[in-house]
């Protein structure tokens, strides 16, 4: 008998975690905007969609390319001020400001050289311009320069 209480005593607090998590009913929602960037001579045009960051708390700008390439550029961290000059760095630190992405065949990422800033322009807009470096060959470098809203 005392089994059996059990067993219907850990249905129910099973029953009560199913119903208290389940997905919420709405997608949550992101600020979208447009950009362009330009890799090493190559124009892209983009739409800019700001997402928060879980591991640093910061928020993370994401340019999609407005067509159907899959050249992807990241800025991680975007500064909250609404303007200023903020240096990027390699990545190596999750709170630092820094940029990834993906255009054709390469993965590439921010180098920290001093030339290499972002700046807020406004609340929600930004430039950039640095040297990013290949991944898999950091010898090869690229120039990336681009602007956008989110």
């Amino acid at each position: 008998m005392k089994q059996v209480i059990k067993l219907m005593l850990f249905v129910v607090v099973v029953l009560a975690l199913i119903t208290g998590c389940k997905k919420a009913k709405t997608s949550p929602q992101f600020s979208a905007g447009t950009g362009s960037y330009v890799f090493n001579g190559t124009s892209v045009n983009t739409k800019d969609t700001l997402a928060p960051d879980p591991f640093s708390g910061g928020k993370d700008v994401t340019m999609w390319p407005a067509t159907g390439d899959k050249d992807l550029v990241f800025v991680y961290n975007m500064p909250a001020q609404g303007s200023g000059t903020f240096p990027l760095t390699d990545g190596t630190s999750q709170s630092s400001v820094y940029i990834l992405g993906h255009n054709g065949q390469i993965n590439f990422s921010s180098t920290g050289a001093p030339s290499d800033i972002l700046t807020k322009t406004g609340t929600n807009t930004f430039t950039f311009s640095c040297t990013v470096a290949d991944d898999s060959n950091p010898g090869n470098t690229y120039t990336l320069t681009g602007s956008g809203s989110y």
